[in-house]
């Protein structure tokens, strides 16, 4: 008996998502020539209209560079979720 497991990096492997959901939640993640110094200005302003942040805090960014490390098409939502409620909670405090 051999295991099976889905080709992540393959749209037509995963099964249960919504095509068009996964599509549009494609177009809206952050590209990942962010550190391009003609487009970072531009993935800045992105980062603060997105999280409603200001993105001169080192720890901040520091967690939104983790994040676009991760590879958003890996990411489950609740982890995603997650990372975003910690950026919020270190702007809170």
């Amino acid at each position: 008996m051999s295991l099976q497991f889905a080709n992540l990096h393959d749209r037509m492997e995963r099964k249960g998502r919504d095509p068009e959901k996964m599509e549009k939640a494609d177009q809206q993640c952050l590209p990942s020539d962010f550190d391009q110094p003609s487009k970072r200005l531009e993935r800045m302003r992105i980062i603060e209209e997105r999280f409603g942040i200001r993105t001169n805090d080192q720890l901040v960014c520091s967690k939104i560079e983790e994040r676009q490390r991760l590879g958003d098409h890996l990411i489950t939502e609740t982890k995603r979720a997650g990372l975003e409620d910690q950026i919020r909670g270190l702007l809170r405090s």
